[in-house]
């Protein structure tokens, strides 16, 4: 029985380190994503090239926006780039 739980027991913290890890991953992603997006946001380009490139982009990725939809998301993520004064 105490051979079982100790199973038990490194089976569990095995998930742990996994998810643990995915964490890690998942936020990597993420970072690396609001990255990009600010990158786009802040480099020298037409505004409606720009838009035209994040749409496409979300578009390859299985996301579908509408053109208002397009314009909130890109004036929200223009908003938290702007520098607190």
């Amino acid at each position: 029985m105490l051979i079982f739980a100790t199973k038990i027991l490194y089976f569990n913290l095995l998930i742990l380190t996994i998810m643990k890890a995915l964490n890690y991953v998942v936020a990597f992603i993420g970072g690396a994503a609001i990255g990009a997006a600010a990158g786009l946001l802040l480099a020298p380009e037409k505004g409606s090239e720009l838009r035209e490139k994040i749409a496409e982009a979300l578009r390859k990725r299985g996301i579908r926006l509408s053109s208002k939809e397009m314009n909130n998301l890109v004036d929200e993520i223009a908003e938290e780039l702007q520098p607190e004064e």
